[in-house]
């Protein structure tokens, strides 16, 4: 089949003088009075409305229409930047597109260079059809781009017998401004703008959405794949019912057919919402988040609202009261109060050693010295003390070291008893990687797909490589009994975490057992309205979405939106699971902590101990004794 070679002309029209080509001269190749009319027509059009734009003018085939036009417009200063031909030889996609095949725009955009954003805001195309060759037009429309830049204004001039088709055309589906000019349609100009319409003058839209409470929320129709849902109260439902009243559309939702937000599937095709949008078998979705991958394949509007993830983990528990008798002293002190007994203990047997040696008098075992010495720090009443100097030396300045250590040890035990020491909070993804190699502590999250993945999985912090590869599927019901249980951390998303803990973990005073850590990881830039691509409503959607955020409508629904579901999910689950304080201690009625068995375990647990000692002690002597008789 014979290569099809379209006239390519790029410009700008511009109010200057300049050299132009004779009318005269254009009009020799006309053949028809029609034509010249329409390329008068045309001009008139594009001197008007267009004046200022960057034009790509092209004509399937070679026409005088389009050189009388360029000569018009030369009359009026339009500076031709450059003249291109290009050669459409796909003779497959030229068969598919004769067709009718779906998948004949998969190469739309071959031709991107002629809209690059170089070009200027305003672009426009006038595409000669007066040669009539709908075929060429089509084939250059479906590799043209167009559809992925839907502010471009689209100028047909050629017959009225194929105005059905080309306005029908594909190509067009996102064009927000075409016009076809022929002979019998040439209206009566006037010096204004082309103006898009402030309202959208009740359109329908298709929404995909998947629940997602706070952000969004339904109820679904049917439980088939894909089914329409009714939106009820949140945040996504009241921001897309101001739109609806304030640029008059209207709108369905639905799930999407796989029920997922959207992953990569290979081949450039993509799962979920995404897969919807790239497909365009919606117009946009409620909100999803932005990631730098699923922004090459749709459009995002500007992020309205965060995404963070937070850690729920049980509040920080009492430690166990059968440390409590070592827990007022760390351990490097501990450590340091035993070598200064024992040290001290050497030194006096030492000392009184050499003395019975140079100048005899009482002889001091080394058993005896450490006895001493742990007495003394104990507070035992010194029992015989050392009769000479330099005992009575050593034994005044330890006297002066126990007590020291023994007020220390006292007021911190006595404030460990009535105040109870807990275990530390998790507020980093640093604590809770410490906590699992100390203490073997695990973490979940419902499901390892989607921004929360790609976050974990893409980042070059090593916490967060860790925290990835020990991360474990769980539902949330699951998760949130494995957190109460301890031992566990729920990783999820920070509204509706905050939602479900208020809602169901909450009792009447206010008291939870979950801990939610301050410190929230955003997944990427946040979450956005997200739209097909080269959607034409693109802009003017965003633009009042940008005025709810600006006056503060967003934030301010979201904390209202949750805030009344909670209340209304607590008033009907009055009898509900409510979780309960536990306190260690009791309180006496004038307010002073009365010390109870749970406090001075240790106490009976060392007594035990001491007498179970004391008997294994008394048999090791009776058979030392048997076996040496």
């Amino acid at each position: 089949m014979a290569a099809v070679t379209p006239l390519i002309f790029l410009g700008t029209l511009v109010t200057m003088g300049g050299a132009a080509v004779p009318s005269s001269v254009a009009k020799l190749y006309l053949s028809s009075v029609w034509e010249e009319n329409l390329a008068r027509g045309t001009g008139q059009v594009v001197r008007r409305y267009l004046e200022g734009c960057y034009l790509v003018l092209v004509s399937p085939r070679p026409s005088p229409s389009l050189i009388l036009l360029l000569s018009i417009l030369s009359d009026v200063g339009m500076a031709t930047l450059n003249l291109e031909l290009e050669t459409l030889q796909d003779s497959e996609l030229r068969h598919k597109h004769r067709n009718g095949d779906k998948h004949a725009t998969k190469r739309e955009g071959s031709w991107e260079w002629l809209w690059g954003v170089d070009k200027g805001t305003c672009r426009a195309l006038l595409l000669d059809h007066t040669a009539g060759d709908a075929e060429s037009a089509g084939l250059f429309l479906a590799s043209s781009g167009l559809p992925r830049h839907p502010r471009t204004q689209v100028v047909v001039f050629g017959d009225s017998e194929y105005m059905s088709s080309i306005l029908n055309h594909s190509a067009l589906r996102n064009s927000r401004q075409v016009f076809y000019i022929s002979p019998s349609t040439l209206p009566p100009l006037s010096r204004t703008k082309l103006e898009t319409p402030l309202d959208f003058m009740g359109h329908k839209f298709r929404i995909v959405a998947k629940n997602y409470f706070p952000y969004f929320k339904y109820d679904r129709v049917t439980e088939l794949p894909g089914t329409l849902v009714t939106p009820t109260d949140s945040l996504g439902t009241r921001i897309t019912e101001t739109l609806a009243k304030k640029l008059n559309f209207t709108f369905e939702v639905r799930e999407p057919e796989d029920n997922q937000w959207g992953l990569p599937a290979g081949g450039g095709n993509w799962t979920g919402i995404v897969g919807e949008l790239q497909y365009e078998k919606a117009d946009f979705c409620m909100d999803l988040t932005l990631t730098p991958q699923r922004a090459e394949v749709v459009q995002y509007s500007r992020v309205f609202i965060d995404e963070s993830v937070v850690m729920l983990s049980s509040k920080p528990r009492p430690l166990p009261e059968y440390l409590s008798l070592v827990r007022p002293l760390e351990g490097h002190v501990w450590l340091g109060v035993v070598v200064s007994v024992m040290v001290w203990s050497a030194g006096l047997w030492v000392l009184q050693k050499l003395r019975h040696w140079r100048l005899e008098g009482r002889h001091v075992s080394f058993s005896s010295s450490v006895f001493y010495g742990w007495g003394l720090l104990l507070e035992d009443i010194p029992y015989d003390p050392p009769a000479n100097p330099t005992g009575q030396v050593m034994v005044m300045l330890w006297l002066i070291v126990c007590f020291v250590l023994s007020s220390a040890y006292r007021s911190s035990l006595i404030s460990h008893l009535v105040v109870q020491g807990k275990s530390a909070v998790i507020n980093t993804f640093e604590d809770l990687v410490e906590r699992g190699e100390r203490d073997g502590w695990t973490w979940g999250t419902p499901r390892m797909t989607g921004a929360l993945k790609t976050v974990l999985s893409t980042s070059p912090d090593e916490t967060m490589q860790m925290v990835y590869s020990k991360m474990t599927a769980v539902p949330f019901d699951d998760g949130i009994q494995k957190v109460l249980e301890g031992g566990f951390s729920f990783i999820y998303s920070y509204y509706y975490s905050r939602t479900r803990v208020a809602t169901d973990f909450t009792d009447e005073k206010g008291y939870t057992p979950i801990h939610i850590s301050t410190t929230k990881y955003p997944l990427f830039a946040g979450n956005a309205r997200v739209f097909r691509p080269g959607a034409p409503f693109y802009r003017r959607i965003s633009m009042a979405t940008q005025h709810l955020i600006e006056s503060g409508l967003i934030t301010f629904w979201m904390d209202d939106v949750i805030t009344l579901y909670v209340r209304e999910e607590r008033r009907s689950n009055v009898e509900g699971n409510v979780a309960k304080q536990h306190t260690l201690f009791t309180s006496g009625d004038d307010g002073e902590v009365v010390l109870g068995l749970d406090h001075l375990q240790v106490t009976y647990y060392m007594l035990f101990i001491g007498h179970v000692t004391a008997f294994l002690s008394f048999v090791a002597e009776c058979l030392s004794r048997a076996t040496t008789q």
